[in-house]
């Protein structure tokens, strides 16, 4: 059972790195070879990867910090249920605590944590859909329900 628990906080976690690793290389490219007029951002000590690296880096912090928040607080509040029985209401208000403090933490502003409500509530929305569109749990071999 607690192998069950920690394969789905790592899924999770996984699940929320990967986009925001994307974003962080996407900004870095972007960033990096000027695309943004009147936008010029440098680094004031060397970082492997120049500008790339450096927010490939940032992602891939958000992303996990973002994906634990999350595991825990679906975790904590949503234990025993199973896909078909969360509601997608509350799925969204885990998932847009959970980034608007990550944003809110790594970024140090009210801004940022705003940004993170409904960037959060909108990607919890559309993982809950995939994931009940994908098939019921016990067909791909997940736990049938959330912390049990």
């Amino acid at each position: 059972m607690i192998l069950q628990r920690i394969r789905g906080i790592l899924r999770t976690t996984i699940a929320t790195t990967v986009p925001w690793t994307a974003l962080g290389l996407l900004t870095g490219i972007v960033l990096r070879f000027g695309l943004v007029p009147g936008v010029v951002v440098s680094l004031s000590s060397p970082i492997l990867g120049g500008l790339v690296g450096a927010f490939t880096l940032v992602g891939i912090m958000v992303g996990v910090v973002n994906g634990l928040t999350l595991s825990v607080l679906v975790l904590a509040t949503e234990r025993g249920k199973n896909l078909a029985e969360l509601r997608a209401s509350r799925f969204a208000a885990w998932g847009a605590l959970a980034t608007a403090g990550t944003l809110g933490l790594f970024f140090q502003s009210p801004r940022a944590a705003a940004v993170g409500v409904v960037v959060g509530a909108g990607a919890a929305i559309a993982a809950l859909s995939a994931a009940r569109r994908a098939g019921p749990p016990h067909e791909r071999g997940a736990a049938p329900a959330l912390g049990d």
